[in-house]
């Protein structure tokens, strides 16, 4: 047989193992902290720290959006790296993936609900 009848043999490719690098749960770390500090500011009127007292009541609304409009964007990019990485891993959309990305969806939500309360 000539080689132009021959059908090239595939090999199949190993699976890739992508370690998860400090990124991803640094971006989370970030996005809960950002969210706590958004929800304080939001809920809680004054804080006591040593005899300190700081009145978050007085605080301007701005930084309760922008602390939760943060928290989303860390929360997102937190998301989108790991669905990337589940994604590249599996080779297919998995229910890993398939969750990730619902959930990149949903912190998308929580920026633009939160910047649409912020202009209006």
């Amino acid at each position: 047989m000539t080689q132009i009848m021959e059908r090239p043999t595939q090999t199949p490719l190993p699976p890739r193992d992508e370690e998860m690098s400090l990124v991803e749960p640094g971006l989370g770390f970030l996005g809960v902290l950002s969210a706590i500090s958004g929800l304080v500011l939001w809920f809680v009127e004054t804080i006591n720290i040593f005899a300190w007292d700081i009145e978050t009541a007085t605080v301007d609304e701005g930084w309760r959006y922008a602390f939760l409009i943060a928290a989303g964007a860390l929360f997102a990019g937190a998301f989108g790296l790991f669905t990337r990485r589940v994604y590249r891993s599996d080779r297919f959309i998995s229910k890993r993936v398939a969750l990730g990305g619902i959930a990149l969806a949903a912190a998308l939500a929580v920026i633009v609900v939160f910047a649409i309360m912020w202009i209006v």
